[in-house]
């Protein structure tokens, strides 16, 4: 039999107080019962808005998504929800990419209110009547989120009279009271202690980098919700006025509105050595790094920094964690803090040729992106039909209000298809560079040998463009370039994990790894294995789907999957 999932999503907690989610899983029981479906782990997710997309992000349903991408919810599977707004209420686009996305993934999604049961094979008047839902949860949404907006800027222009009101995303070391009168009561709260702490510590002399090396070896509570102390939130605090009593009411600021944590006077010392210690950027002129945005630390899977040592005349720069520079803990066990950035530099592009003929494994095919355009097309077709019909409606109506309403509805279908031919604009924009990336036989690995022989006669501009342009092909071939410091080696990933190379400082290729044979559940397994928790699954899945081979029975990795039930001598 089937499985299903059932899906709640309350906006607030103080929704859940009444009966709303008990009423929702039992119409989702009676449909299954039905439906002949059996009723798997019911998903409730309180206080997780879907406008502006947190459910996604951290709630229940980007779980959900998860274990469908990880293979680990079946294809076939049934999510049963209220109706479409509850899997999302953000932009038209945005919510139908995320229904769209579990269809592909083979899970049908079924709508209570409606009764309607969407699934891959579904056509493009369904996939039409989907959006309208959609778009007028988002209109919903938008609403209530502008009444929000009023109300904070309510509270800014009553803050300008010198009334004291609540504060959105007001200052962490201040509490803020609720007295009598609607008015409020703010108080200085413990964190106010790490305030002047990082004031004193900065005008001490301490540089950024070391006062995040202190709080992180002292598990100092972080400000925000981060575990690691960084140099951009002690820039932001050191930065900030509310640090002495002021509070910022849209361009209006407003002195003495806060308790002041600190004295005027530190505050400004504090800004004058902030300019003192910054020095004019040669970052963009030296690009230093050229595999920005891909390199990270093979043991945290954090980012890393490049770092200079030596003596005058004799200075190399270097690859480090950023987790260990900062005192927080990688996993790293040697003594080892740095590898040196020239040799990986050449281990890796040494290499290029190879990753240019493997990474087109992963090539995306333009199939979902054609799907996608014809529901567009269809949807802004539909959309001026509307208009026609309600513009000849409009002159048929005498009463105001009508008018009124007819006229605004024509104006939310004419937003939605401007919307809808923008994201047309880019699909087929999309689907051109793919079909151009499917004919391109430029020879990479010539092109960077190329670039690279003009180095030792280039002006910093000049080497820096060079660089860049390097750095762009190589974000074309490779999906992460993995540096493990203990071992002095480069571990290069293509096409999501897929496919990597395990290479030494030298250059020398130790061990390479093709799964794309694997299935995608084994596939996901052995990548945390190798490279730890930190893989990006949702990349690879995007990439698998898009192999275009014949692989073998799954079964075949039962042993695998399940050690104990096939013991380890008759894998």
């Amino acid at each position: 039999m089937t499985v299903a999932y059932s899906y709640v999503r309350i906006s607030t907690f103080e929704q859940s107080e009444g009966s709303g989610v008990e009423r929702q899983l039992e119409k989702t029981r009676r449909y299954a019962e039905e439906n002949g479906l059996i009723l798997d782990t019911e998903m409730i997710d309180i206080g997780k808005s879907g406008f502006h997309g947190r459910h996604k992000k951290d709630g229940v349903f980007g779980e959900f998504i998860d274990l469908v991408k990880e293979g680990k919810i079946k294809r076939g599977s049934v999510l049963i929800v209220e109706s479409l707004d509850r899997i999302s209420r953000e932009k038209v686009i945005v919510a139908a990419g995320q229904l769209l996305s579990l269809l592909g993934e083979g899970i049908d999604v079924v709508t209570l209110q409606d009764r309607m049961r969407y699934s891959s094979n579904a056509t493009v008047g369904d996939l039409i009547v989907s959006l309208t839902i959609m778009s007028r949860a988002h209109e919903e949404s938008a609403i209530k989120s502008d009444r929000v907006k009023a109300a904070i800027e309510k509270r800014k222009e009553m803050a300008v009279m010198g009334l004291k009101t609540f504060v959105q995303n007001g200052p962490s070391w201040i509490d803020q009271e609720r007295l009598k009168d609607r008015t409020y009561r703010f108080t200085l709260n413990h964190r106010a202690d790490v305030i002047r702490r990082i004031f004193d510590l900065y005008l001490d002399g301490y540089g950024l980098n070391k006062i995040c090396q202190i709080f992180n070896a002292e598990k100092v509570k972080n400000l925000s919700r981060a575990t690691l102390w960084k140099d951009n939130i002690l820039f932001a605090v050191l930065r900030n006025e509310a640090t002495i009593g002021t509070y910022q009411a849209g361009e209006t600021s407003i002195k003495d509105y806060f308790p002041a944590c600190i004295t005027e006077d530190m505050f400004w010392r504090a800004q004058d050595e902030l300019k003192k210690r910054s020095k004019p950027g040669r970052k963009g002129v030296r690009y230093t790094n050229l595999f920005q945005g891909l390199i990270v630390c093979h043991h945290c899977g954090n980012s890393v920094m490049t770092t200079r040592s030596g003596v005058k005349g004799m200075v190399h720069t270097y690859f480090a964690c950023r987790t260990t520079s900062l005192g927080g803990e990688c996993k790293r066990e040697g003594k080892r803090k740095q590898i040196n950035l020239k040799m990986v530099e050449k281990a890796v592009l040494d290499n290029v040729l190879v990753y240019h003929l493997d990474s087109n494994i992963g090539k995306k095919n333009t199939s979902s992106l054609v799907m996608e355009k014809e529901l567009l097309v269809g949807s802004i077709e539909q959309s001026k039909k509307a208009v026609r019909n309600l513009m000849s409606s409009l002159e048929l109506v005498d009463d105001e209000d009508d008018r009124v309403m007819l006229t605004n509805r024509i104006t939310t279908l004419r937003k939605e298809e401007r919307a809808n031919q923008s994201r047309l604009e880019v699909i087929e924009g999309e689907i051109r560079s793919i079909e151009s990336d499917l004919q391109d036989d430029v020879d990479i690995n010539k092109e960077v040998r190329a670039e690279i022989a003009k180095w030792p006669n280039l002006g910093e501009a000049e080497l820096y463009q060079s660089r860049q342009k390097i750095n762009n092909i190589l974000r074309k071939l490779i999906t992460q370039v993995r540096i493990d410091i203990d071992a002095q080696e480069i571990n290069v990933v293509l096409a999501g994990m897929i496919k990597w190379w395990n290479i030494d400082i030298e250059g020398k290729v130790l061990h390479t790894g093709d799964w794309s044979m694997l299935p995608f559940d084994i596939l996901v397994k052995r990548a945390k294995e190798f490279f730890g928790k930190s893989v990006d699954v949702a990349s690879m899945k995007s990439v698998y789907d898009r192999i275009e081979i014949a692989r073998p029975d799954p079964k075949l990795w039962d042993g695998e999957r399940n050690p104990d039930v096939f013991p380890s001598h008759l894998n």
